[in-house]
């Protein structure tokens, strides 16, 4: 559970549970914020793709799909070309377990960001430095 391991990071007792809503709200803001800016989708979910002239450019990462028997795809740096010519449906997005490791202390470091520097009246409208390298370095486009 990524709420867990997250109170955990913070160094919050598991037996306060009256926390628990601002850290999931902030944690849900924090995976959001890493998915818009990168297209690497931390939640699993299904999405559909409608196809372009015989293809489909797939600019979500990862997918995760096994009805793909019957496609070509092709892998380039920031996006997969899948040829078809019908509408397909994709699993896109990590399992909360597979999320690689830095992009997990990322997230986690946004959130601690968050949470504690609001206690401080700073300008919390800025992000850390940290979490902006591990941003742009997943970033899939430009």
């Amino acid at each position: 559970n990524m709420l867990s391991e997250l109170k955990v990071y913070l160094r919050i007792d598991e037996d306060l549970p009256e926390l628990d809503s601002e850290i999931s709200r902030m944690l849900n803001a924090a995976i959001s914020y890493f998915e818009k800016k990168t297209n690497i989708h931390l939640k699993q979910k299904e999405k559909p793709y409608f196809p372009n002239d015989g293809y489909v450019d797939v600019f979500d990462y990862p997918i995760f799909t096994t009805n793909m028997d019957d496609v070509t795809i092709l892998e380039y740096q920031c996006y997969s070309r899948i040829f078809t010519k019908e509408k397909i449906t994709l699993t896109i997005g990590y399992n909360t377990c597979d999320i690689p490791a830095d992009i997990k202390e990322c997230i986690f470091s946004l959130v601690r960001f968050w949470f504690y520097e609001n206690e401080k009246q700073i300008d919390n409208s800025l992000i850390p430095n940290s979490v902006l390298d591990v941003v742009n370095v997943n970033r899939r486009y430009i």
